[in-house]
Parts: structure tokens; C-alpha cells; sequence
């Protein structure tokens, strides 16, 4: 299989940046982008940690959805 046929979320990455889900505003799942975003560097006193899976839960969505739960409107 070709790269350029693969979901971006199981493409490489080309080892200085990585796969996120950016959430500008908000709104539904169609407010979600797949996007490749620079990978972090860490400052002093700073780790870097590798994430190979995350989740969200029931809080997640609602603040994506209108921001209330968390104050954010």
C-alpha cells in the first residue's frame, strides 16, 4: 500500500512532526481536523512524553460541543 493511500492516522510521520485533532471552534464532530502540528519540544525541567493512545470521556464532548460545562462561554 502507498502512502499516499494510507488514513492519516496510520500514515508516518516524517520524524519531526505528529498527528493531533484540532478543535478551533465549536460545534459538533464535524469541528474535528486531523492535522500534523510540529512535535513538541520540551523546556527546562521538561519531559516529553510519547502518547500511543488517549481517549476523551462524556466531558470532552460537551465542552467541544458548546463550552459550558467549563466555563468557557
Amino acid at each position: 500500500m502507498s502512502q499516499a493511500s494510507w488514513p492519516w492516522w496510520d500514515a508516518p510521520t516524517e520524524g519531526t512532526h505528529m498527528r493531533a485533532v484540532l478543535v478551533s471552534e465549536f460545534g459538533g464532530p464535524e469541528q474535528l481536523r486531523p492535522v500534523r502540528v510540529d512535535d513538541p519540544v520540551a523546556g527546562p525541567g521538561q519531559v516529553r512524553v510519547a502518547v500511543r493512545a488517549a481517549g476523551l470521556n462524556p466531558v470532552d464532548a460537551g465542552n467541544r460541543a458548546d463550552g459550558r460545562w467549563a466555563g468557557l462561554r
